[in-house]
C-alpha cells in the first residue's frame, strides 16, 4: 500500500509544485529547481533509504556498507561507488545511512532529467511513467549500483538532446561506469543519436523483432550470438544458477504494453518538436533492446539498463495528447497505469513490491 500511496502523493505533489513553480519568479536554474521539488524527492528518499530487506540485495549491500573492503570495487574500476563508501563511512555514516546517500544521488540525477525535459507542465506524466512503466523506482531497491548507472545514462541521453555534445555524453557514461561497470555498454548507444528520422513502419518493425525474439529466444541462441561481445564481468552470471528463462508471467507483464507503443508511433506523423522526436526515436530503440533481451533472466539485466529511457515514446505521445485537446484519452491511459500499478503493489505484491522499512523495527 505504501507504494500506491507514494504514487498518488507524487502525482499530486508534482502537479501542485509545477503550477507553483510556473507562477513564481524563482531563479530558473537547476539548483533552485532541485530545492523547489524537495517535497517530492524527499519522500522518495525516506521510502527508499528507509527500506529493510526489500527485494534480494539489501543484506548484500548492508554488508558492503558495513565492513567490506572497498579495494575490491576499485579493482573493478567502480571507483565512484568505492569512493562514496570510503568518504561517508570515514565520517561515521552507518550502513543504513549509505542507502540514503546513494538514493539521494539517484534522485538528484532524476531531477536533472526532469529539468532538462523542459516541460514542467507535463512532468507529472513523466513521473507516472517513471514509477508505473519503467519500474526503476521499485527495481532500484534491488540493483542499487546498476540503478545509479541507469539514472546517469538516461541523464546523459537527455543532456545530449539539449547540448548536442558527444564528449559530454561519453564523460557522463564513464561517471556511470564508476558506479557499475555495465554502463560501458552505453558507449556505443550514442551511434543511435545519429538517426535523425525513423518512420512508422521502421518503428513497428523493430518493436516486432524485439517482441518475436523475446518469445522464441533461448539461452543457447542468445549466448552463441551475444556472449562474446559482453564484458567479462557477466561471465560468472552466465555460468551461474541464475541463468534461466524468465517466467511466462514476467514476460506477459512486459508484453501488455506493446500495443501502447504501437499506438504511440502515430505521433511521428504529428507536428512535434525535434527534441521530442529525438527522445521518441532513442526510446523506441531502447524499448526494442529491452524486449530483445527479455527471455533470459541474466541477459534481461542488460535490457533493464534501458528501463528509464524506454518510457520516452509513451511520454512524448501522452504529452502530445495533453496539449492537443485529447486530455480525456491521456487521462484514461493514466488511469490504466494506476490500475496496473495498484495490482502489482496492493493485490499481488512480491519481491521489490513488498515493502518493509527500518521505521517499523
Amino acid at each position: 500500500m505504501i507504494y500506491l500511496c507514494n504514487l498518488l502523493y507524487s502525482l499530486w505533489c508534482c502537479s501542485c509544485l509545477s503550477n507553483l513553480y510556473l507562477r513564481t519568479n524563482i531563479c530558473r536554474g537547476f539548483i533552485p529547481f532541485f530545492l523547489f521539488f524537495i517535497p517530492l524527492w524527499f519522500v522518495w528518499l525516506l521510502i527508499c533509504g528507509g527500506q529493510y530487506d526489500v527485494g534480494t540485495d539489501y543484506f548484500t549491500y548492508y554488508e558492503i556498507f558495513e565492513d567490506v573492503d572497498s579495494e575490491y570495487f576499485y579493482r573493478k574500476f567502480e571507483w565512484l561507488f568505492a569512493l562514496t563508501i570510503d568518504v561517508f563511512r570515514g565520517i561515521g555514516i552507518p550502513p543504513q545511512g549509505l542507502f540514503f546517500i546513494f538514493y539521494l544521488i539517484n534522485f538528484y540525477f532524476f531531477c536533472k532529467i526532469l529539468y532538462l525535459l523542459q516541460d514542467i507542465r507535463t512532468s507529472f506524466l513523466f513521473i507516472l511513467l517513471y514509477i508505473c512503466l519503467s519500474t526503476v523506482f521499485n527495481n532500484q531497491l534491488n540493483g542499487l549500483r546498476q540503478s545509479t548507472a541507469i539514472y546517469i545514462f538516461t541523464y546523459a541521453t537527455v543532456s545530449f538532446n539539449v547540448y548536442k555534445s558527444y564528449w559530454r555524453y561519453i564523460i557522463l557514461v564513464l561517471i556511470a561506469a564508476g558506479f557499475h561497470m555495465s554502463a560501458y555498454i552505453f558507449l556505443p548507444f550514442c551511434l543511435v543519436f545519429r538517426i535523425k528520422k525513423l518512420n512508422k513502419l521502421m518503428c513497428f518493425t523493430i518493436i516486432c523483432l524485439g517482441a518475436i525474439f523475446s518469445i522464441i529466444g533461448s539461452y543457447d541462441w542468445i549466448l552463441d550470438i551475444s556472449s562474446s561481445y559482453l564484458p567479462a564481468f557477466y561471465t560468472p552470471y552466465i555460468e551461474g544458477d541464475l541463468n534461466t528463462s524468465n517466467s511466462v508471467l514476467n514476460l506477459i507483464t512486459k508484453w501488455i504494453f506493446i500495443p501502447l507503443y504501437f499506438l504511440s508511433i502515430t505521433v511521428l506523423s504529428k507536428d512535434i518538436s525535434d527534441e521530442d522526436r529525438f527522445l521518441f526515436i532513442v526510446g523506441i530503440i531502447a524499448y526494442s533492446i529491452r524486449l530483445f533481451f527479455l527471455e533470459n533472466f541474466i541477459f534481461n539485466r542488460i535490457g533493464q539498463s534501458f528501463l528509464l529511457i524506454s518510457v520516452f515514446p509513451i511520454y512524448v505521445y501522452m504529452k502530445y495528447l495533453y496539449y492537443h485537446k485529447k486530455r480525456l484519452f491521456c487521462y484514461f491511459i493514466c488511469f490504466m497505469f494506476l490500475l496496473f500499478y495498484s495490482a502489482k503493489t496492493v493485490l499481488f505484491p512480491k519481491g521489490e513490491y513488498l515493502y518493509q522499512s527500518i521505521y517499523e523495527l
